[in-house]
């Protein structure tokens, strides 16, 4: 549901309030319909226009929305004031809205709005380094992770002791990347020849 609220600002008019009123809402209703049809706006939509003592007025500014509407090839349909003095009226919307015109979907969350828990990422990367581990005599292995993950991994190692009970005798250097997708991870062995600088940029949990 759409809510517009149509005000005057700081603008009265000169010489009658309620003719400045009229005159607002006309104008208020011709630009309605068109930002209705220019930013494809379905559904229910209601109107607050200024209030006005006569019922002609309202009947004017009721007929000059439907007027406007009538030049949208969508569906529409006005009704009339209700007892709280608002314009309820309804389109059908058949084609994609502004908002949908000028945005993508997020990368990191595909549109869900929410990405994994800094330790449900670290709980996919233990299974891959355990299978790893089991399957070679790896003493020392690399870890690239965001820097959410890194200090749920510091985190843990601090509270148990240990990154991984399962296993001992192994030194796992962990570097962050805070350009990494925060779901992202890199788990490989470490080559004796890498490991000068992986001492220099990482951090070793055993």
């Amino acid at each position: 549901m759409t809510v517009i609220d149509v005000n005057t600002g700081k603008f009265v008019g000169k010489d009658n309030l309620e003719k400045t009123i009229t005159a607002t809402n006309c104008e208020a209703a011709t630009e309605i319909a068109l930002q209705l049809r220019l930013r494809d706006i379905g559904g229910i939509v209601i109107i607050d226009f200024i209030d006005m003592e006569k019922e002609s007025n309202r009947q004017l500014v009721l007929q000059t929305l439907k007027n406007a509407m009538h030049d949208d090839h969508t569906r529409s349909h006005v009704f009339g004031f209700t007892r709280l003095g608002l314009v309820e009226l309804t389109r059908k919307k058949t084609g994609r809205s502004i908002g949908d015109t000028l945005k993508v979907t997020c990368p990191c969350c595909e549109g869900e709005g929410k990405v994994l828990a800094p330790h449900t990422v670290f709980n996919k990367l233990r299974k891959q380094a355990l299978q790893i581990l089991k399957s070679s005599n790896i003493r020392r292995m690399y870890i690239e992770v965001h820097p959410d993950v890194k200090a749920a991994m510091e985190s843990l190692c601090k509270k148990n002791g240990t990154l991984f009970p399962e296993v001992e005798n192994v030194s796992f250097f962990v570097r962050a990347n805070e350009n990494m997708h925060p779901e992202k991870y890199t788990v490989r062995p470490l080559p004796d020849k890498k490991v000068a600088e992986a001492k220099r940029l990482c951090t070793v949990l055993h």
